[in-house]
């Protein structure tokens, strides 16, 4: 039998309690804090069957209406350059990000696509790690699994933070059709706070127009980008390229049901 190393005893406790941040206090999934207490986009699997991703609140917040509706993401890729020549197996690249407000960890848990250009060329797509704060100059960032191929200097990239790094309430922001559900709040959160918010398990979450469940065959549930409410395909407003929720749970032959099992992220 083998011995897990202590490397993989951390991978296992933090893909089920989330990583918390050196010398930080826990946090439940129904409490917010102006200071993080866990990196960026962790994972918290409750002992109750639901899933929630740690997250950071826009500037607008979610008030005690909205909160059992859907949070919009607001985070968009960046495209960036390697900064001096990196070997094959690094897991530490360095970008040109000169924007001083990036602090440590900006770009934590978020993805970069890297343009190889010497030979084998090759993209290579990895997830961050961690990263620097800014210099104002570059950000060194690290990351999961090494690189196959090395990069030159000047070599270009696609950079994207999590998809928890940013979210908001989606009917204080601007084209909300044009942006993501990243989860669910289940509270009031204040804007520029740190929360958890629940991406998958059982949900009740408030309907557009409250039928679901009264058309026979209609399970699949989709979000109202407007509002972060949820609705069936036959309700109006409904259109091809909705956002997946979920499915309906309960038996609704009895009338509308609005508890859900949410299908964000497991």
């Amino acid at each position: 039998m083998r011995h897990i190393t202590r490397t993989e005893e951390e991978q296992i406790v933090n893909s089920i309690l989330g990583e918390r941040l050196p010398g930080a206090l826990p946090q439940t999934p129904f409490q917010e804090y102006a200071n993080p207490r866990f990196k960026i986009g962790s994972r918290l699997w409750l002992p109750d069957g639901t899933v929630w991703h740690y997250c950071k609140c826009g500037s607008n917040g979610v008030v005690a209406a909205m909160r059992d509706r859907g949070m919009c993401s607001l985070v968009t890729p960046e495209t960036l350059a390697v900064i001096g020549a990196t070997p094959v197996g690094a897991t530490q690249v360095v970008i040109n990000d000169a924007n001083a407000a990036h602090g440590a960890d900006y770009w934590a848990n978020g993805k970069v696509e890297l343009w190889a250009s010497v030979a084998p060329a090759d993209h290579q797509h990895r997830m961050i790690k961690s990263s620097s704060a800014s210099n104002g100059t570059s950000v060194t960032l690290t990351l999961y699994y090494p690189i196959t191929n090395a990069l030159a200097n000047g070599d270009g990239l696609e950079i994207c933070r999590s998809v928890y790094a940013e979210v908001d309430q989606t009917n204080a922001i601007a084209n909300p059709e044009r942006k993501s559900i990243a989860c669910m709040p289940l509270k009031a959160v204040t804007a520029e706070y740190y929360f958890w918010g629940q991406t998958w398990g059982m949900c009740t979450i408030a309907g557009t127009l409250g039928t679901m469940g009264n058309t026979n065959n209609s399970r699949q549930v989709y979000f109202n980008h407007a509002d972060g409410t949820v609705r069936v395909a036959e309700e109006a407003g409904w259109v091809q390229g909705n956002q997946h929720a979920g499915y309906l749970l309960p038996n609704s032959a009895g009338g509308a049901q609005t508890i859900i099992f949410l299908q964000l992220d497991s």
